[in-house]
């Protein structure tokens, strides 16, 4: 039999676990979108915290005190103010923006396969990083500038 207090945690951890299928984005993007409109919808802790304290009849525990049942969430559980930007499509972003670092680099390198070769060499200037670890970063902007200096005759 489940106890009041274990429907309470799951609802707590199952909170948590949409903010975590929402923000990795090594998940598909659709599979991310509906755990963000499920989130929309799902009780928040205070809530379910008004919910046991307001009615017996739902038999919960009061999540608010049990802080070990929110040291399980990765992100922590849903509050009312935790907000969940709706998933976009970012290897869209990523394609174009490697795209664009590629033509440059081959207009610098002379060849396409050279180019190519670049974008998985680190980089000292960024710390090591590749040209594809910084597209992924959002740092296109960065790596494109540090191209324009390379072709002005700069290391960068």
């Amino acid at each position: 039999m489940t106890m009041p207090h274990e429907r309470s945690r799951a609802l707590v951890w199952a909170g948590g676990l949409l903010i975590e299928l929402a923000r990795d984005k090594a998940l598909p993007l659709n599979l991310r979108r509906r755990a963000v409109a499920i989130a929309r919808h799902f009780p928040t802790i205070e809530q379910i915290d008004a919910m046991a304290i307001s009615d017996q009849f739902y038999g919960l525990g009061l999540p608010s005190k049990q802080s070990s049942w929110t040291e399980q969430c990765k992100f922590g559980p849903l509050h009312y103010g935790t907000r969940l930007e709706w998933p976009s499509d970012d290897m869209q972003a990523d394609t174009e923006g490697i795209e664009e670092v590629l033509a440059r680099a081959t207009a610098i390198a002379g060849t396409h396969a050279r180019a190519k070769q670049w974008l998985s060499e680190p980089l000292p200037t960024f710390g090591g990083k590749t040209p594809i670890e910084l597209v992924e970063a959002n740092r296109t902007q960065d790596l494109l500038d540090y191209l324009e200096t390379v072709e002005a005759g700069f290391l960068g």
